[in-house]
């Protein structure tokens, strides 16, 4: 029994292990970092850097990948022909649009060591632009890696309950324009505006102003003699944060006044007389 033991344990370590990532909405730096552990054997206690002892591992969903920022348009890959005049480059996405695996094998690529079993490793990775597999891949795997990251769920998709329990970082006035002009809180506008100036905002936005204002005239001093360029564009700053600040009051001011006239509410009673 214990030399069955031992050949199930032999077995099981030297065999080749089939692992299944799924690169849906993953960065493909992750993705290829994974990878390279299993097709080097790293994760195997026989590893050695001059044995190939790694194992197979499939990649699904490499169409749908996820960088980072505006890597799409910023990283860049290069590439030469080896004639003159060969030397190409290409953003992501150009790569990508004309090669949904190819962001991927590039990146495991680079991830290896640079030796003679690199090519034999790359040939133990299996890329597949979608989710079908051949009938043999799927029938050899043993094991799906858990994603590198966390997928974002959809707004649809959380529930109600989860939505109500979503803490609120703000929850708009419905009586702020006119609460702080001193007005009836009867009109139409205290709805449509108390959406756009909540009462604890305002302060906070000409607090923001005045000293942004005063950090620029602080500035526009320390430069001293050197800001003849700078002068001009920090006075229009300042005009245009006043002239911002009053049409935004003015706003205010005129929506809750004009365009939303003060609607009464008044009931009247009428008492009948029994007796005619």
């Amino acid at each position: 029994m214990s030399s069955f033991s031992r050949s199930a344990q032999q077995w099981a370590t030297f065999a080749r292990s089939w692992f299944l990532i799924d690169a849906r909405m993953q960065p493909p730096g992750k993705i290829a970092s994974m990878c390279s552990v299993r097709l080097q054997g790293k994760h195997k206690p026989i590893y050695h850097a001059l044995s190939d002892c790694g194992d197979h591992v499939v990649v699904i969903n490499s169409r749908h990948i996820a960088f980072s920022g505006n890597k799409w348009e910023q990283k860049v890959y290069s590439s030469h022909t080896g004639y003159p005049g060969g030397f190409k480059q290409v953003t992501a996405a150009q790569l990508h649009h004309k090669d949904p695996k190819a962001i991927v094998k590039l990146a495991v690529y680079g991830m290896l060591p640079r030796n003679l079993h690199r090519r034999t490793m790359m040939q133990r990775l299996h890329i597949f632009s979608d989710d079908a597999l051949p009938d043999d891949i799927r029938a050899n795997l043993t094991e799906e890696l858990q994603q590198p990251r966390a997928i974002p769920r959809k707004l649809s998709e959380y529930t109600p309950e989860e939505v109500e329990a979503f803490p609120r970082l703000w929850t708009p006035y419905v009586n702020a324009p006119r609460h702080i002009l001193g007005l009836p809180q009867t009109s139409a506008s205290c709805r449509l505006l108390g959406a756009f100036l909540p009462p604890a905002n305002i302060c906070n936005w000409l607090r923001l102003v005045l000293m942004t204002m005063s950090q620029k005239r602080e500035m526009l001093r320390r430069l001293g003699s050197h800001s003849w360029c700078a002068a001009p564009k920090l006075l229009c700053d300042q005009l245009l944060g006043i002239v911002w600040v009053t049409a935004a009051l003015s706003y205010t001011l005129v929506s809750g006044l004009v365009f939303f006239p003060e609607q009464q509410t008044t009931e009247s009673i009428s008492i009948k007389n029994p007796s005619g």
